[in-house]
């Protein structure tokens, strides 16, 4: 980031906040066409970022939700995606939820139902690897029991930053770990508790607890919400194999479609990265939208099942949360 922009966000977002205290930003909110797609991850009870920067308040996301009522025109994905005759005076959104926390099942769909507001919640089948938790988080937690581990012989040390960091080659393990089948991150995980003792229970479930069979099932009768998948295992489909990608993205579609008896037709990439190879490997297996975090390239748009995807920064007042969302980018 250079100088002029860190200067520049330094007086943009506590202006911001200045001026929304005196009701000064409502006319952000006029004639502001076009639509943006929102993503969220987890939503907890005090917001907290002490793991990752995944989760919000439930207060905060209520807030979120009844401004987004009251200001924007809200659709499900389906119609995200097939409207053409949007408003023009307004924003038109859609709310997603990754990777399946309990949380989204326990804490965000009572907020739905109350606001009467839509939401698609894309699900991986990790439970059905006997696993309640995803690697990710798994990686999350270890960060705050350990300084340091060994792994494929590598020793991994914190940084700084608080992230895992070869002593020899400085390769981040985090991304060492994406590159690899869920069958190698499974002897990960299997190593890292033997060595470290890690046990996911010792944590609050809000921050790793993937939602039951029984739970996506209910999820699923609710009018407020829609499944699409999220994989089977969460794996990175840019670094694996093509026959492990359909694998993963065939799961995960017939294993949900048994749990909720409708047609799982929507995908959403874990990490939000995708290949055009994968993209077309997706559609094969029936998946006609497919989201990820940005586009690789400008011409990506003219891709009709693909769309991109806002996601919500813990880190912004909701104010400033607000102020990005309208002009579609974060300072």
């Amino acid at each position: 980031m250079t100088l002029s922009k860190k200067i520049y966000r330094k007086i943009r977002y506590p202006l911001n906040d200045l001026l929304g205290g005196i009701g000064a930003t409502k006319h952000l909110l006029r004639n502001r066409p076009g639509k943006r797609m929102l993503m969220y991850h987890g939503v907890d009870a005090v917001g907290s970022l002490a793991y990752n920067s995944r989760f919000i308040s439930a207060h905060l996301f209520e807030q979120q939700v009844a401004y987004f009522k009251e200001n924007f025109n809200i659709v499900t994905l389906k119609e995200y995606y097939e409207a053409d005759d949007l408003p023009k005076d307004k924003l038109t959104i859609t709310l997603t939820f990754d990777d399946g926390y309990a949380n989204n099942f326990t804490r965000v769909l009572p907020i739905l139902e109350k606001h009467k507001v839509p939401a698609t919640f894309f699900i991986t089948a990790i439970r059905e690897k006997g696993y309640a938790y995803l690697w990710t988080d798994f990686h999350d937690m270890l960060r705050y029991r350990v300084q340091s581990c060994i792994f494929n012989g590598e020793k991994y040390s914190l940084n700084r930053q608080n992230v895992f960091c070869s002593q020899r080659s400085g390769e981040l393990l985090h991304k060492q770990l994406r590159k690899l089948s869920f069958i190698e991150i499974d002897r990960f995980i299997q190593d890292m508790i033997g060595q470290t003792g890690l046990k996911m229970e010792d944590f609050h479930p809000d921050y790793y607890l993937q939602m039951t069979v029984e739970q996506i099932a209910l999820l699923a009768k609710s009018p407020y919400a829609a499944i699409g998948s999220h994989t089977h295992t969460h794996i990175d489909l840019t670094q694996r194999p093509m026959s492990e990608i359909i694998d993963e993205m065939r799961f995960s579609k017939e294993w949900l479609e048994t749990i909720t008896n409708l047609e799982i037709d929507s995908l959403a990439f874990p990490y939000g990265v995708y290949t055009l190879e994968v993209i077309n490997a997706a559609k094969t297996v029936g998946y006609r939208r497919q989201v990820a975090d940005r586009l690789s390239q400008e011409a990506d748009a003219n891709i009709p099942e693909l769309q991109q995807r806002f996601g919500n920064n813990p880190f912004l007042t909701f104010t400033n949360q607000i102020w990005c969302l309208l002009n579609e980018h974060y300072l």
